[in-house]
Order: structure tokens, then C-alpha cells, then sequence
């Protein structure tokens, strides 16, 4: 609210103070009015911001592409089979969420457009109002002279009197004048009489020029009460559609902000898809390798067990020569010693293998979790 009321009370671009008082004292018409010029920055603004948004929507749309392409592959290559139903249904909530965001957001761009057009028939409205005011003051100022104040002769009302009822009064005097002169002919009919004459012919022509005057008056009177409340009419929808275009703008920082919600999720989905990519393939590799470890021992294993049966067939066979039968029976003793070894050495690392697997089984969760 405080950066929109700073925005609302800055000095508007292109707009001098002196010729605005000129128009609020009546002594010089102006193209333009201040509200007028405030009303078009304001659509600029936000035909800026529109753009701006437009081309936000661009850049997540090309997100949620990769993003889509990357589950593709956690799908096929990294996740289990046993989370890949609910990583999909996670994902599907989310499309959901962008469209219904995708929703609001071309919802507010149609009421953004609606308001522009509104904001343009104001703005032809109020040209043609300027045009009409400026007519009025060209005409009013043609009526009492170029070197008169309008201001003052608004103000004063039907005390001024202007040239054309001037001109008025004066041929009102000249026709009675002449229609007095007809009659009187060439005779003179006595001064006293004559001079009465002319004395009530010259109150009838200041009644009848009064009277013309008023009716003059009345309907200039009219004429400016109109254009005022004319004039205060369009500063009311001004002010309406300043406040429309204002809630709209308020309504567009939102779906911003969501915008840019979105785009923070977006990214730190891509950075888990990627840190599980690496750690369930060091998983592989340390598999991998125990798995080589384990067929190189069971090889060994296999050899000494069939090396030992040798040695025992062998001992057997000659228990009768003169091999001593106690060296034989510790050699026997000494490669089941070694086997038992080996045995324990086999179970240890099937025992690490297991534990690797259910390692690699729960990163694989956590990854589908968070996707």
C-alpha cells in the first residue's frame, strides 16, 4: 500500500504546474489534463508488467518441460517400482496446482485487457469533454473580448455586461430612437413633452435589454452548470477505473510472487533429481564392487574346498606310506581353519551387501518422495 500511494502521489511526467493552475483559474486551455496523463502512465505500467509476466510464463512452461523430461528419466532408471505410483500422483497434484495457476493468471490478464480498453473509452471520453470546455471557454472568451478576465466575468454573473449585450442595448435605443423620430416627423411637438418622451422610451429599452440580458444569463448559467457536473462525472469514473486498475495491478505482484514460488520449487526439484541421481549411482558402483568381491572369494573358496578334499583323498590314500599321519591331520586342521575364515569373511560381506541394498532402497524413496 505505501509504494502504491508513493506511486499515486509522484509528480506525473510531462505535467507543468504552472499551466495546471492556469486551468484550475480558467485563464488558459490546456490539450490535456493532468488526470488524463496519469491514466495513460498508468496503462504503460502495467502493459510493461504484462509483457514482463508473459514472458515469466514463457520461461516456467520451458521449466516444467525439462522437469517432465527429468521425471522421465528418475521414472525409468532411479525411483522403484513400488514409489513410482505415488511419485506419479504427486506430480499429477502439481500439474494440477500449475494449471489452476495458469487459470488465475490468463483470468487476470483478460480483467487487465478488459480495464485497458475501459481506460481508453475514458480517456476519448474525457478528450471530448476537453474539446467541448475548450470550445465553451473559446467562445465565452470571444464573447467578452480578448483583453477582458474570463475568470472575473464568471464570477461576477449577470452584473457583467458583455459586447454583444451591450451591442444589444445599443441597437434596442437606436430602434426606439428611430420609431420616436418617425413619429415626431419634422414638427417639434415641445421640449418638455419630447424629452419626457425619450425618458420612458429609454426605460423601456433598459427593461427590455435587462430582460435579455437575464434570459442570456440563465442560459449561459445552464450551459456551465452542465459541462461542470459533466466534468465531475468523468473525474468519478476516472477515479472508479484508477482503483480497478490499481486492484489489478495488486493482483498481478500476487500471481508474480506465486510465479516465482513455483520457480523455486521447480529448481529444488531438479537439485534432489540430481543429487539422487549421483548417490543411488555411487550405490551402484559400491555394489558393483562387492559383488565382484564376493565371486572373487566364493572362486577362492570353492578352490580351497576342493584343494582340501585333494589333500585328504591323498592323505588317505597313502595313511600306510611313510607320510607321518600327524603332519597330515594339521594340514587338514590348518585349511579348515582357513575355510572357516573365509566362510566368516563371505557371510560379513554378504551381510554389507544387504545393507547397501536397503541404503540404495531408501534413497530411491526419499527421491520419488521428493519429485
Amino acid at each position: 500500500r505505501l509504494e502504491d500511494l508513493l506511486a499515486a502521489v509522484e509528480p506525473v511526467p510531462g505535467m507543468e504546474p504552472e499551466r495546471l493552475l492556469d486551468v484550475m483559474e480558467g485563464t488558459e486551455v490546456v490539450d490535456h489534463d493532468p488526470r488524463d496523463v496519469k491514466i495513460i502512465d498508468l496503462a504503460k505500467q502495467k502493459r510493461l508488467l504484462t509483457v514482463k509476466l508473459q514472458r515469466e510464463s514463457a520461461k516456467a512452461a520451458r521449466l516444467e518441460a525439462e522437469v517432465a523430461q527429468l521425471r522421465e528419466v528418475a521414472d525409468g532408471k532411479v525411483y522403484p517400482k513400488k514409489l513410482r505410483g505415488k511419485a506419479a500422483a504427486e506430480a499429477k497434484e502439481k500439474a494440477e496446482e500449475e494449471e489452476e495457476a495458469d487459470s488465475r493468471l490468463k483470468a487476470a490478464e483478460a480483467r487487465s485487457k478488459t480495464m485497458s480498453q475501459q481506460l481508453m473509452q475514458m480517456r476519448m471520453k474525457l478528450e471530448a469533454t476537453q474539446k467541448d470546455l475548450k470550445k465553451t471557454q473559446t467562445a465565452l472568451q470571444r464573447e467578452v473580448g480578448s483583453k477582458v478576465d474570463l475568470a472575473k466575468v464568471i464570477d461576477e454573473g449577470s452584473n457583467w455586461r458583455g459586447r454583444a449585450q451591450k451591442i444589444v442595448m445599443m441597437k434596442a435605443k437606436i430602434r426606439d430612437l428611430t420609431e420616436k423620430l418617425a413619429e415626431a416627423g419634422v414638427e417639434d411637438r415641445g421640449f418638455g413633452a419630447s424629452g419626457l418622451s425619450r425618458g420612458s422610451g429609454a426605460t423601456s429599452v433598459d427593461a427590455q435589454a435587462k430582460s435579455d440580458l437575464r434570459a442570456m444569463e440563465v442560459e449561459r448559467q445552464r450551459a456551465i452548470e452542465d459541462l461542470t457536473e459533466g466534468y465531475a462525472d468523468m473525474q468519478r469514473e476516472a477515479a472508479a477505473q484508477k482503483r480497478k486498475a490499481e486492484a489489478a495491478k495488486a493482483r498481478v505482484r500476487t500471481l508474480e510472487m506465486e510465479h516465482k514460488k513455483v520457480k523455486a520449487h521447480l529448481k529444488t526439484m531438479l537439485g534432489k533429481a540430481t543429487t539422487d541421481d549421483q548417490f543411488v549411482d555411487a550405490l551402484r558402483q559400491e555394489v558393483a564392487q562387492l559383488r565382484r568381491d564376493n565371486a572373487g572369494l566364493t572362486n577362492d573358496l570353492n578352490s580351497t574346498r576342493s584343494e582340501l578334499e585333494r589333500t585328504v583323498s591323498t592323505g588317505l590314500a597313502s595313511l600306510d606310506g611313510s607320510d607321518d599321519p600327524a603332519y597330515l591331520r594339521s594340514q587338514a586342521e590348518d585349511r579348515q581353519r582357513r575355510l572357516e575364515a573365509q566362510e566368516k569373511i563371505i557371510s560379513s560381506l554378504r551381510g554389507e551387501l544387504r545393507i547397501a541394498r536397503a541404503e540404495a532402497g531408501a534413497g530411491g524413496g526419499a527421491g520419488g518422495s521428493g519429485g
